[in-house]
């Protein structure tokens, strides 16, 4: 007893983690053990009883279904015997009465097509007389040489019915694997021999009978007598020989159904005698499919461990609950600050441990609550600093080509190109200047790019022709200030320059899966392959470092402030051959409540 008790205060004394396992390693291996005990017997019966009813039907169908077909045998040579006709003609001498015994034969073959007519596709039929005359064979087209002497001799010496288990039959040329009933001819009034009639059932017969029985496809239907297999579904088995163990098994009652080993198999085996014969039907289960049988069991084990590990849960989540209950409350707590929530609060029930920690938690927030609003606000003040900055940029840059132009034209006295050109310019000070947001409708941009094509196309006198592809849906989207005007103007400066006739360049855009996408295309002279990886690499540096140059201008303008807005992922992208042009592609996310607003 005193053992006992320190075992049990060594158990209370181990840390909490290593109480609950143990309770629950407790409560899971009992139910366990207790079912693989129960369900074990339980296999094992179900199995037999099942294997032996499916078995034995089995065995019983195919001897009633061989038993049926030998009394149709039987039937139909008691009727050959007792032909008026076929005694008739075995009568005759065996030598003279040509003409009558042609008629006889005649008479013969058209008594027996009629009770053949149906069965002529299994079974043959063969009438010998011993006046040497052959007065059947229905339609077998095979040659046959009977030997009295040495086959029938011995088949026929006893006047009465032989079955003959598979056999290739010996007296036709075809050579065909047959089941056969011998009979000798008697005559009907002095019970004298006239000759003798084998009834052949094609083997072919047996097996598509059998193969309509369901069987697993890893067993097998034998029929055997006391020498050999003489039907097996798999034919290399046949003419086969007994083992005299196998043979004491199969004939040791005349019915039954149990495991034997034969050699290094062990296998479940239900047999059956058929009725008049010495041959027996044997229903062969490999072990595996025998022992796999146990889908009864195997439910029943299922609703057994549901209910015990149910038992289990019921007992371990009263015990366990009130101890990890507030701290799996606490945890949660944590992973939603870790999301991005800093407005949830612990409120504890006791003054525990658990309790104290989750005042600690609640201060920790409130303190980092404080310091991330201060540096929230800082960086985007820093932000819109730097958008703004980068914007200012712009202006001066356009400004300066503006007015170059203006003055050649005053120079020349084209005072009506001077008006429009003022007008146009004065209209993109005003956008330009308009810095109440740094966002504006696409439909703005859109504007404010056809005011300085117009202005960049009388300066180049119309080498050049811009084209407009924006559908509807796109134009009411928000995006950063000043994003196509350098774009184009970087088309204009560094694409079609040159060229004399033929410049376009295209802007276009499409909206899918909440993705704005504008392309800014030119068919100029395209970018060198060296210099476009150098370029691309500057944007791709600028994307993954942050590290803004506030002096650029042109792409790595719009590159900055799409990458300060959206983030490096929707930093620009651009696309050049040689000598055919460029495209610079903008991807600007927008919410589903955005787009579905502005379409």
């Amino acid at each position: 007893m005193k053992h006992l008790k320190r075992f049990w205060n060594k158990i209370l004394s181990l840390p909490l983690f290593s109480k609950l396992v143990g309770v629950n390693i407790l409560l899971v291996a009992f139910p366990l053990i207790f079912i693989v005990t129960i369900t074990y017997r339980e296999l094992t019966m179900l199995n037999q009883k099942e294997f032996n009813k499916y078995s034995m039907e089995t065995v019983h169908q195919v001897s009633n279904s061989i038993s049926v077909i030998f009394n149709e045998l039987n039937l139909m040579s008691n009727v050959v015997l007792t032909n008026k006709n076929v005694q008739e003609a075995l009568s005759y001498p065996k030598d003279g009465y040509e003409k009558e015994k042609l008629d006889s034969y005649k008479r013969v073959n058209s008594d027996m097509n009629v009770l053949f007519n149906s069965r002529m596709s299994y079974t043959s039929l063969f009438i010998y007389g011993y006046n040497g005359q052959l007065f059947y064979r229905g339609i077998s087209s095979a040659d046959y040489y009977f030997d009295y002497d040495n086959y029938l001799s011995e088949l026929l010496e006893k006047p009465s019915k032989k079955y003959m288990g598979s056999h290739y039959r010996e007296y036709a040329t075809d050579g065909k694997l047959v089941f056969s009933l011998a009979v000798p001819i008697l005559s009907t009034s002095d019970f004298k021999p006239l000759g003798y009639m084998i009834l052949d059932l094609d083997y072919a017969y047996f097996n598509d009978l059998i193969n309509d029985i369901n069987y697993a496809d890893n067993s097998d239907i034998l029929i055997v007598d006391e020498n050999q297999i003489l039907f097996s579904k798999y034919k290399d088995n046949v003419h086969q020989p007994l083992a005299s163990s196998f043979r004491d098994f199969l004939y040791s009652a005349p019915s039954g159904s149990e495991l034997f080993t034969g050699g290094d198999e062990t296998n479940f085996y239900s047999f059956c005698p058929i009725e008049d014969t010495n041959w027996k039907v044997v229903s062969v289960h490999s072990l595996s499919s025998y022992t796999n049988k146990s889908s009864t069991i195997f439910n029943f084990m299922l609703v057994a461990a549901g209910i015990s590990l149910l038992v289990s849960i019921l007992i371990l989540v009263p015990i366990s609950s009130a101890i990890t209950k507030p701290l799996k409350k606490l945890t949660a707590l944590m992973a939603s600050v870790q999301n991005g929530n800093f407005n949830v609060r612990f409120h504890p029930k006791y003054e525990d441990e658990v309790g104290k920690l989750g005042h600690s938690f609640n201060y920790m927030l409130s303190y980092t609550n404080t310091l991330i609003d201060n540096v929230y606000k800082l960086q985007i003040a820093e932000k819109e600093a730097t958008i703004f900055a980068l914007q200012s940029q712009i202006n001066p840059h356009f400004l300066y080509n503006t007015l170059q132009m203006i003055s050649d034209f005053a120079e020349i006295g084209d005072d009506g190109e001077v008006s429009t050109v003022c007008g146009c310019l004065s209209s993109i000070f005003r956008y330009s200047i308009d810095g109440k947001s740094p966002y504006v409708m696409l439909n703005s941009e859109i504007e404010h790019v056809e005011n300085y094509t117009y202005i960049q196309a009388i300066r180049l006198n119309h080498r050049f022709i811009f084209y407009i592809d924006v559908p509807d849906e796109c134009r009411n989207i928000m995006v950063p200030r000043l994003i196509l005007q350098p774009l184009v103007e970087n088309s204009i400066t560094h694409g079609i320059f040159d060229r004399l006739k033929g410049a376009q360049i295209t802007v276009s855009a499409i909206l899918a899966d909440h993705i704005l996408t504008i392309r800014v295309w030119d068919n100029g002279v395209g970018i060198p392959p060296d210099q476009l990886a150098q370029i691309k690499a500057q944007l791709n540096t600028q994307s993954i470092s942050g590290d803004f140059n506030r002096t650029s201008i042109g792409i790595q303008n719009v590159n900055h402030r799409l990458i300060l807005n959206y983030g490096p992922q929707y930093s620009l992208c651009i696309e050049s051959i040689p000598d055919e042009g460029t495209t610079v592609i903008i991807r600007i996310p927008v919410s589903q409540e955005r787009s579905d607003s502005h379409v």
